[in-house]
């Protein structure tokens, strides 16, 4: 989910597993590690029944500190800057942030206008510091752990996007979108409302090809005309990230509708 930086996805928090087959029952053992080879249970990661019926799993926890959260958010000159900023903090070897994400232009701006910052003391104050419209970039990220730890990752993520001209806008951006973090998915039902079609697609990339990639599908997608292309990358690794993109249109008729749909 939202916080793999740090804890992993699921595949890397699957310990073990049973499955129901027509052979019979395949049972992984959910003992600290192996040195045997092929693991079985990498193999059955994953596979969405291709090799029976999941029936239990036991997967990993960890010690609930909410206590100590650290949250942190900055505002990039530009999209380079935040990416550069942000292989730098996940290959430091000091720790991972749990929640991480850097959102692009075109992202930053909407995120801003939806929660009411696009215009006033805020926007003229970042324009007054060089972060300029449809430029800026925009990072938020939570730190969670034992306290010490929380708190050395967030002085050197701090650290680090100071480096690359990033500007603190301290852990209020982060809470505020904490609030819509699993609210703000349902406008696409409300967008349908009114003619306008939300979809996403996701990748993986290493940081070498990153740019490439964001430059191609946003090329692809504003073909378009009147076709919104956000993107942002929230699961990262010392070799690269994701991007997840979000592209709303107003379909002219039907067909262009069911075309898109397909």
């Amino acid at each position: 989910g939202q916080a793999s930086t740090y804890y992993g996805d699921a595949y890397h928090i699957v310990l073990s597993q049973e499955y129901v087959t027509p052979a019979g029952v395949i049972k992984t053992s959910d003992i600290p590690g192996t040195a045997t080879g092929p693991k079985v249970n990498d193999i059955l990661k994953g596979t969405e029944g291709a090799f029976g019926i999941l029936v239990e799993v036991a997967m990993k926890i960890f010690i609930y500190m909410p206590e100590n959260r650290q949250r942190f958010a900055f505002m990039f000159p530009s999209w380079e800057d935040a990416v550069n900023a942000s292989r730098e903090i996940v290959q430091g070897e000091f720790g991972m942030p749990a929640v991480y994400r850097i959102s692009d232009a075109e992202e930053t701006e909407n995120g801003l206008k939806l929660k009411g910052f696009s215009e006033g003391l805020l926007n003229k104050f970042l324009k007054l510091r060089g972060f300029e419209p449809m430029r800026r970039s925009l990072c938020i990220g939570t730190v969670e752990g034992e306290k010490s730890f929380a708190r050395n990752v967030k002085k050197q993520v701090a650290r680090i996007a100071r480096g690359y001209g990033a500007m603190s806008l301290t852990g209020y951006a982060a809470r505020q979108w904490e609030h819509g973090r699993y609210s703000d998915v349902h406008m696409r039902e409300d967008l349908l409302d009114y003619g306008i079609i939300l979809d996403t697609l996701e990748t993986g990339v290493t940081w070498d090809n990153l740019h490439n990639v964001h430059k191609g599908v946003r090329s692809f997608v504003k073909q378009r005309p009147g076709t919104l292309c956000l993107t942002h990358a929230s699961h990262f690794y010392p070799q690269g990230t994701n991007l997840y993109f979000i592209f709303l249109m107003r379909p002219r008729d039907d067909e262009e509708f069911f075309k898109f749909r397909s």
